[in-house]
């Protein structure tokens, strides 16, 4: 590893945060060291790719719905203004948000969990243990692992060779799955065992108390994507006519309801049931939501109220503070202080989306069948290397390699590749697919899709 400075860093910023595993920059390059691992982020195959991913519904659906690339780019747009406002680099939190969902799997979080539960059951088929070995699947891991897994596999450079600022900047649960427990998360983790190494080099430094903490910047980047999401879905769906913020404007009952079917999900050590449900009528009875008098008809007055209630939430959402006055904003020197009342009315915004859409029968059978589509994915290309656990490796007479892409095919085949590696790469392969590509090749893998030319591999 050669770790010789290159490039300038930020004021605030040391050398050790803007190491590199790997010297692949310009000695003359004039932009700091965050700043080129943004640029080379936006140029990804990976971050393109996110235009075709889900970000709650499926690209096309409709002209104006976010996609997983589009959320992402408000998400960096958001956390470099943070940054900005808090004394933290803006580039390395605009890096940081464009990295943090590049491991985004088709279909979204369904997507997710049916990778998870098909990944965890061919290791156990393949007589492996998926916490300890495997590590299962994980979008977070996942986004970690694409930056850095070519740098894995080779010690030539391959990868995106990222300053440890921003990688660290882009993990919201700095362990293992098997690590989980120290921060009672049963869903969430940024490391895969294949990735072990680099995830203890980025992580040199870290204070020993703050060892499963994430970094300044990575609560700046999980606080605008907390606030993009809530926001933006919000007016996603109003357009899409599932979301009633009208009868939440109008109606005290509708109101009264609502507020009492997400209470007990928002109750925390700040605010008991009763709180939560006062909160929830005084915020939709605000100023703020007065303008949404009618369901959205793409009038003038609609969308007026649609661009007031975000310029409001917008300016509420965005006042926030370093927790310790008069200490930097950045990596493990400070921390994000958002106020309680802050946080609980953005996870009143966050309930409404499960409240009125994922729970909505429309969608449960839509996302049904995306998880089926995820699952057979998976196992088609499981099913054609032929591996044997008996002996640990593919059966290479029977293995039908032809349907994976001719760099897969290789790196299968590596003698040095380990089961967790290829399950790995099988992992990579669906997860890197966008939502169409995904249902096409899918119909031409089980023989449903007509012709030789209307899907591709």
């Amino acid at each position: 590893m050669n770790a010789q400075p290159v490039g300038p860093v930020p004021a605030g910023y040391t050398d050790h945060d803007a190491e590199r595993l790997y010297l692949t920059l310009d000695p003359d390059d004039y932009r700091t060291r965050f700043g080129r691992d943004y640029d080379r982020l936006v140029h990804t195959s990976a971050f393109r790719r996110l235009q075709g991913k889900t970000q709650v519904i499926s690209p096309g659906e409709a002209d104006f719905f976010r996609t997983r690339l589009t959320h992402s780019i408000e998400v960096a747009q958001l956390s470099r203004r943070l940054g900005e406002i808090l004394g933290a680099s803006p580039d390395l939190c605009e890096a940081a948000a464009i990295l943090h969902d590049l491991g985004h799997p088709p279909f979204g979080h369904v997507g997710e969990e049916a990778l998870k539960h098909v990944l965890d059951e061919t290791a156990h088929n393949w007589r492996l243990n998926p916490i300890t070995e495997v590590g299962g699947f994980n979008g977070n891991a996942q986004s970690f692992r694409l930056a850095v897994k070519s740098l894995s596999q080779s010690h030539s450079f391959e990868g995106l060779d990222l300053t440890r600022g921003v990688l660290d900047g882009a993990v919201k649960y700095p362990y293992l799955r098997s690590q989980r427990g120290v921060q009672g998360s049963s869903k969430r983790w940024c490391f895969y065992p294949t990735e072990q190494a680099e995830a203890t080099w980025m992580r040199q430094g870290v204070p020993p108390a703050r060892r499963f903490e994430k970094s300044m910047e990575a609560q700046i980047v999980e606080w605008a994507d907390d606030v993009a999401y809530s926001i933006h879905d919000l007016e996603d769906w109003y357009r899409a006519g599932f979301m009633p913020l009208e009868m939440l404007a109008q109606s005290s009952v509708f109101r009264d309801e609502f507020a009492k079917a997400i209470a007990p999900g928002l109750v925390n050590a700040a605010f008991n049931a009763p709180q939560v449900e006062a909160e929830t009528r005084a915020l939709f009875a605000s100023p703020t939501f007065a303008g949404f008098t009618r369901a959205y008809d793409g009038s003038a007055e609609v969308k007026k109220a649609i661009r007031l209630m975000r310029k409001d939430l917008f300016t509420k959402f965005t006042n926030v503070q370093v927790a310790a006055s008069g200490t930097p904003a950045r990596r493990h020197e400070n921390d994000l202080h958002v106020d309680p009342l802050v946080r609980l009315q953005n996870g009143i915004l966050k309930q409404l989306l499960w409240e009125f859409v994922i729970d909505h029968p429309r969608m449960a059978t839509h996302q049904m069948g995306q998880r089926k589509v995820a699952e057979e994915l998976f196992t088609l290309h499981i099913d054609a290397l032929h591996y044997d656990p008996s002996v640990g490796r593919i059966d290479s007479d029977k293995a039908e390699l032809e349907i994976y892409p001719p760099d897969l095919r290789d790196a299968l085949c590596n003698p040095k590749a380990t089961p967790p590696d290829i399950l790995r790469l099988v992992a990579d392969r669906v997860s890197g697919m966008t939502d169409e590509y995904a249902v096409r090749l899918h119909a031409r893998l089980t023989g449903s899709a007509p012709g030789i030319f209307n899907a591709f591999v």
